[in-house]
Parts: structure tokens; C-alpha cells; sequence
């Protein structure tokens, strides 16, 4: 689960950290997942903890797969450097989507996507 440090508002139609989780490789570490949850949350206190992350061999170029909680849909996956630069223009602008199951009938089932608005740093 994402657990945020900051809360933001987020836009009607949009998701918050509180609404999507992550999906990760099967085998990926723990200590690969809490440097990804702690990126998409930032909940990450200071550079020197990514470093020692790093250092007990947290791999930083996982690309977490981001949808809505819930969903049964594959994410769409961003890589670390993404996630951690998002948004700093006060979400006019996005790159990071989720997926979410699909709400429509076109039996495509690769579901919808929604603007992710993560905290600021």
C-alpha cells in the first residue's frame, strides 16, 4: 500500500496516492518495494535514505505498474526518475496515469486510465 507524507488536492476525476496501488515484478525485494512506495509517497526523509536503500540493493530502475486500487487491469508502469519529478507545476500538468477497470463495452480490456496527482515534495 501507498501511504503518503503529504496529502494533496486532488482535481475531480483524478487519483490521489490514497486511491492507486502499485504493482510490482514477481520477486522484487522489499527493500526495492519501500524505495518505490517511499518515491510514490513521498515518505522518503532525505536523500541519504535513498542511498542507503541503494546501498542494501534496492533496485532503482524498477518501473512499479500504477492503477487504481481494486482494479483487475495491468498498470501502467513509470519508471523511478518519473515518479519522483512528477508534477511540479502544481498538477497543470500530468504524465502519470492509472489504470482502472474498464467502464465501457468495447471489449477491449485494457481498461481506462486516470490522472495520478502525487504530493509535492
Amino acid at each position: 500500500a501507498v501511504v503518503p507524507t503529504t496529502t494533496v488536492d486532488v482535481p475531480d476525476g483524478c487519483l490521489g496516492v490514497n486511491d492507486i496501488e502499485a504493482r510490482f515484478p514477481y520477486g522484487t525485494s522489499d527493500v526495492t518495494k519501500s524505495l518505490a512506495l517511499g518515491i510514490i509517497g513521498r515518505t522518503i526523509p532525505s536523500p541519504q535514505h535513498v542511498t542507503d536503500l541503494i546501498e542494501q540493493r534496492a533496485n532503482p530502475n524498477i518501473k512499479p505498474q500504477l492503477r487504481k486500487k481494486g482494479s483487475k487491469v495491468d498498470g501502467f508502469g513509470y519508471s523511478l526518475l518519473t515518479l519522483a519529478v512528477h508534477d511540479k507545476a502544481d498538477n497543470t500538468f500530468s504524465a502519470i496515469h492509472a489504470r482502472q477497470d474498464d467502464d465501457d463495452d468495447d471489449d477491449d480490456d485494457e481498461g481506462d486510465e486516470c490522472r495520478v496527482v502525487l504530493p509535492q515534495w
